[in-house]
């Protein structure tokens, strides 16, 4: 990987705020904010965005079945067999095979998964029950090093562990799975067999080994995953029964039921999600034709996609853009692809250029008068294959950075601003192709928002905690009140979530970008509050477009009740993360101290102090006992990274929220990302 200093001097002096001419940092807050995306799904280009030379076309990847920034663990969804008059399908019997594409886009760790023989298509990862009456099936949980056959709410593994290596680029796998039913439960078993997927030449699958000890077989069958903003596709899915091929899906089409409430069953539809309320997960599950654009030049002609949406830099944060795609190069033995910058009637600025000798590709960057100025860096490896690679183009002052499948290859120097207009492109023969493209730009908002504080102190005329609703959010089951507070045993006010649901939030009415979160958190319920009653999750969500967006769906951090081993009783506490990663790639990990336990035995530890920090798309966790003292607080118990933090920001919880909330202040910091 080749590192280049970044421009140290000029940050350090963009820092010192009061040395430039930059909004207060009390009042200035960074912002990265989406300007335009694009997945190409549409049945023509949309003009709009793009203008297109000759050799730019659409490309049909076929359809697929999407799905994006899956669930956590307590509520993955799934999708079933359908198709019958009575909206509950036919469920499968007997002997089958189920084979289908699948290409995986995550981190490690994150899974995919199928389910089988399940009795009804309403059942879920936590409902399926093995071989119990009403409730049976189990899932098979495919990461890129394992598979494994689960059941009693997907918390118990049944036989052997399969070592697999899948790669998480979107490499295409063709799996096949051999369900063979026995005298018993225990006795039917799968055999598993997996390729990669080559439309051009069809290989014979590779036996991964038996699932054995027990697994449903007769029943629905259906999909699901788990990651924060991964995706994961399923496609030419077909299952059959000897010759006869009993179910069959291109998934060209929209064909998932969304079930909430007593919504009746769309029976046209081939496959069905239950949800909780409507909309729940009709963006991160979808279904429908996957296109892509593809670029062909000619010997002497190229072929250009060029945005009509200007990248917009601001002078005064380090990194100023970047852009995300889905890219395939094809043919640069003798022309190149590229991605022009700064156009002004085509012609550029700086070009970031990507040539291949068939052993390594090697990516230069051009810029200067006459684009005199090459920074080049040859990869150890070739980019140049038949499978997409997710791409992110940083601009930062004075050059770019590269990342490909989540590893920086390179940071090159330009002695030209990269902003304005720019393309992607191909020459000389070359071919590319690009797919699920955004574009995202960071600056300075001025005036940004106000750093707040609240105790719950303050009482109104009737002796009742009073918070003012215009600077402050409160929605569903959360209440201002006063609350005996075991660690101080003084009255104390207090925001209580009591038997609280997904819709309650408390949080400050304006936008924020970096800034540091505290409050405390005290009364977890522990089997005290409402008969023998657990905690759900608690949560903070961050980034969030509106006031009221579904913390599925933002960056979220979660305290998390961990394996309940009775009616009062949390083995382990996680801290857990939607939406956002931790640096190591991970989505959670279990940590030594259990806020759902810990009260009961020692009343000390009864109240939390909790810190976040968000600075420049890292967001760092620190939390302490108060009776602990503050250098605890000296080291994170987590940190994130790359998380758009740009939004509101709220605290939350799941079904059952049973705490209390005090003390709870956000600051705005400034010169966030130039460090």
């Amino acid at each position: 990987m080749k590192k280049k200093p970044v421009l140290l001097a000029l940050a350090l002096a963009m820092c010192l705020c009061a040395g430039i001419s930059l909004p207060r940092i009390a009042d200035a807050v960074s912002v990265r904010s989406a300007v335009f995306s694009d997945d190409f799904k549409a049945a023509t280009l949309d003009s709009s965005k793009w203008s297109a030379s000759d050799g730019v076309t659409l490309n049909d990847l076929g359809g697929a079945l999407q799905m994006r920034a899956g669930q956590f663990q307590s509520v993955a969804a799934w999708m079933g067999n359908n198709v019958g008059a009575n909206g509950k399908g036919t469920p499968l019997s007997g002997n089958y095979t189920l084979e289908c594409v699948v290409t995986m886009k995550s981190a490690p760790g994150e899974w995919m998964a199928i389910y089988s023989g399940m009795s009804s298509c309403d059942l879920n990862f936590q409902t399926i029950k093995g071989d119990v009456a009403g409730a049976t099936g189990n899932v098979l949980i495919i990461t890129e090093s394992t598979i494994k056959n689960y059941t009693d709410n997907a918390s118990r593994q049944l036989g052997d562990t399969l070592n697999v290596s899948f790669k998480k680029d979107r490499t295409p796998y063709k799996l096949k799975i051999d369900y063979h039913k026995g005298a018993s439960y225990a006795d039917n078993y799968a055999d598993v067999y997996s390729a990669v997927y080559n439309p051009y030449d069809q290989g014979a699958y590779v036996k991964l080994g038996t699932l054995s000890g027990g697994i449903a077989i007769d029943g629905y069958f259906g999909f699901g995953s788990m990651s924060t903003a991964g995706v994961y596709t399923v496609s030419q899915l077909k299952i059959t029964q000897g010759a006869a091929t009993v179910f069959q899906s291109e998934f060209r089409a929209n064909v998932i039921d969304f079930i909430y409430g007593s919504q009746p069953t769309d029976t046209t539809k081939a496959f069905r999600v239950w949800c909780t309320y409507a909309n729940q997960f009709a963006e991160m599950y979808t279904t429908g034709v996957q296109q892509s654009v593809r670029l062909e030049s000619a010997a002497a002609t190229d072929a250009r996609l060029t945005a009509k949406t200007a990248i917009a830099e601001d002078a005064n944060v380090v990194k100023t853009f970047d852009i995300t795609a889905d890219i395939k190069l094809a043919d640069l033995d003798a022309g190149k692809a590229y991605v022009a910058f700064g156009l002004t009637e085509g012609v550029p600025k700086a070009v970031l250029e990507f040539t291949d000798d068939g052993t390594a590709t090697t990516l230069s960057l051009r810029s200067g008068e006459g684009l005199g100025q090459t920074d080049s860096h040859k990869l150890s490896s070739s980019l140049v294959g038949q499978n997409f690679r997710t791409y992110n183009l940083a601009g930062e002052i004075g050059g770019l950075s590269v990342t490909v499948n989540g590893e920086r290859v390179a940071v090159l120097t330009s002695a030209s601003p990269l902003g304005g207009a720019f393309a992607f492109g191909a020459s000389g023969g070359a071919k590319a192709e690009v797919t699920d493209f955004s574009l995202f730009v960071n600056g300075y908002t001025a005036d940004a928002a106000q750093s707040r504080a609240i105790d719950f102190s303050v009482k109104n005329d009737d002796g009742l905690v009073a918070v003012s609703t215009e600077n402050w959010y409160i929605t569903g089951n959360a209440m201002p009140t006063t609350l005996k507070d075991a660690s101080t045993q003084n009255n104390t006010g207090a925001l209580l979530f009591a038997g609280a649901n997904p819709g309650s939030y408390f949080g400050p009415r304006e936008k924020y970008g970096d800034f540091v979160l505290k409050f405390d958190l005290l009364n977890i319920s522990q089997g005290a509050i409402g008969g023998n009653s657990l905690c759900s999750w608690i949560g903070v969500t961050l980034g969030r477009a509106t006031r009221d967006a579904d913390p599925l769906t933002s960056a979220t951090i979660m305290f998390s009740p961990y394996v309940e081993t009775d009616a009062n009783a949390v083995k382990t506490m996680s801290l857990k993360s939607l939406n956002m990663l931790m640096e190591d790639g991970s989505v959670g990990k279990d940590m030594p101290e259990n806020f759902f336990q810990d009260g009961k035995s020692d009343a000390s530890k009864t109240r939390v102090n909790v810190v976040i920090i968000a600075r420049g798309g890292r967001v760092e966790v620190f939390y302490k006992y108060a009776s602990q003292p503050d250098s605890v607080l000296n080291a994170p118990k987590a940190v994130f990274a790359g998380v758009n933090t740009e939004g509101y920001l709220a605290i939350c919880c799941n079904y059952g929220g049973n705490f209390a909330v005090t003390n709870f202040s956000v600051t705005n910091i400034g010169c966030a990302n130039l460090i």
